[in-house]
């Protein structure tokens, strides 16, 4: 159905928002079509073989962080362009009297390079205040995961902490709320003092896309330290940071008895969000990209 869309708009570009979503034949049958100037995809999540073999396939790629960006042209020679992610300015709110304290919405993958730091990240916040908003995406696969490491850590000789692991990911499962999306979710997050946010355990570089929501929306957002997180907010201005769990529960615990330091920090970051990280700014990155690219292609024609 797609290839025929694509054939009866005869488009010049084709934009893969998720190169996990399609497979490497369907790139190739799309790449016969004579119309097509330019294939481009983006992603920006961890890799595995067959997002590297898709990605190859196409013209050039784009990536939110610095992180990524040092992966992809380590493993591929393609062109990427580096564009953060960004908020649609339409939904702000500037809402100063909000009723949840701390919210936390987005997903846990337990593996080595996915969400293993933010589990007892999580599990201390639940356990820690209860005017929160937990809501938690977990993967299709947790129970097989979590037998899977039950008996590996039978055979390694530890499985005292992997009982206390398993433990709090299952506390989390029953007592963490269904996961919320779209409108729904910025709703929450404009009803929200605090937004918790923790990137992905394989990045060293800040820029997900819980940065920009939250401090889009209005909240003051506590985020975990990343390199160039400080090109993007002014840390103890615009958002503020924590190391580790101990830190996070002393700063939600601090600034929820200084509402006024939450809402100056709060003004500010979404200020600098809503003038800086917009859409209209982050499409006019990608619209001279593809214009580049093109002119490029007509010149070698």
């Amino acid at each position: 159905i797609v290839l025929q869309q694509i054939n009866f708009y005869k488009p010049d570009i084709i934009y893969f928002g998720n190169v996990d979503l399609v497979t490497n034949n369907f790139i190739s049958e799309i790449k016969k079509l004579k119309f097509i100037k330019i294939l481009i995809g983006f992603h920006c999540a961890p890799f595995n073989n067959r997002i590297f073999t898709n990605l190859n396939n196409l013209d050039c790629i784009v990536t939110c962080t610095k992180g990524y960006l040092h992966m992809l042209k380590n493993k591929l020679n393609k062109p990427i362009l580096l564009m953060q992610h960004s908020f649609p300015v339409r939904y702000s709110k500037k809402k100063l009297n909000r009723s949840i304290d701390i919210t936390f919405i987005g997903s846990i993958f337990v593996g080595e390079s996915l969400h293993n730091k933010r589990v007892n990240l999580i599990f201390e916040l639940m356990k820690n205040f209860k005017n929160s908003f937990i809501a938690i995406n977990f993967s299709k696969k947790l129970l097989f995961t979590l037998l899977f490491r039950f008996f590996r850590s039978i055979y390694k000789f530890q499985i005292f902490s992997e009982i206390i692991f398993i433990y709090k990911i299952i506390y989390i499962y029953f007592f963490s709320k269904k996961p919320v999306f779209g409108q729904q979710m910025f709703d929450i997050i404009s009803d929200s003092k605090i937004l918790v946010n923790t990137h992905i355990d394989d990045t060293e570089y800040a820029g997900n896309m819980r940065l920009f929501e939250g401090t889009g929306l209005g909240c003051l957002v506590l985020t975990d330290i990343k390199k160039e997180l400080n090109n993007l907010f002014k840390i103890g201005k615009e958002i503020d940071v924590f190391e580790n769990e101990k830190e996070l529960i002393e700063k939600c615990k601090f600034y929820l008895s200084n509402i006024q330091k939450i809402n100056t920090i709060s003004l500010l970051g979404q200020k600098k969000t809503i003038e800086n990280y917009n859409y209209e700014k982050r499409i006019s990155i990608l619209d001279e990209y593809i214009k580049s690219k093109l002119e490029k292609n007509e010149k070698n024609l």
